[in-house]
């Protein structure tokens, strides 16, 4: 991770990441401490419109909405 991707707003701390594809904007991954990231992976499997469509169609949303740490 790069300290200068990283930018607070609202006191909430967000990885701002550049769209692989030159036509879309930008996207902000909120920043999860290693302590919540399970929760956050739980949460995403288990919404309305989440879970149960297979590893990758759950975690390609998750990585785009959140970023923790190795």
């Amino acid at each position: 991770m790069k300290w200068e991707e990283l930018k607070v707003q609202d006191a909430v701390v967000y990885r701002i990441k550049e769209s692989p594809k030159k036509e879309e904007p930008n996207f902000k991954q909120l920043l999860l401490p290693r302590t919540q990231v399970e929760k956050a992976l739980r949460q995403c499997h288990a919404g309305a419109v989440a879970g149960h469509f297979g590893i990758r169609k759950t975690m390609d949303p998750v990585r785009r909405r959140f970023y923790w740490s190795a």
